[in-house]
């Protein structure tokens, strides 16, 4: 697997099951219309703030905060947005599709 950069991590410890990462999947005018759910295979620990980054298979996310799906099913962005379940977070995704393109008019 290559990342580009390599990460400072504290710690690498294993993801309980049942955390995903959300991979939004857009249509041919750029709104989310569903996504793929990738396990959360690890945890890697920044070493300098010991934030918590998802590692799943391929990529490492780094630096990044991606849409998190929790076992209870809740999905959160990373010390960011919550969301209630996939349906709320569907509606909010497509919701701001349709504010930005008004934005932009």
């Amino acid at each position: 697997m290559s990342i580009g950069y390599r990460p400072e991590f504290a710690t690498v410890v294993s993801a309980n099951p049942g955390f995903f990462v959300l991979n939004p999947i857009l249509d041919e005018f750029g709104m989310t219309i569903c996504a793929d759910r990738l396990p959360v295979l690890a945890w890697g620990i920044d070493a300098n703030d010991y934030h918590p980054y998802p590692i799943v298979k391929g990529k490492i996310y780094f630096r990044e905060s991606p849409f998190l799906m929790e076992p209870n099913g809740t999905i959160e962005r990373l010390m960011m947005d919550r969301y209630w379940d996939y349906e709320d977070w569907l509606e909010c995704q497509q919701l701001d599709f349709f504010n930005k393109k008004k934005k932009s008019r």
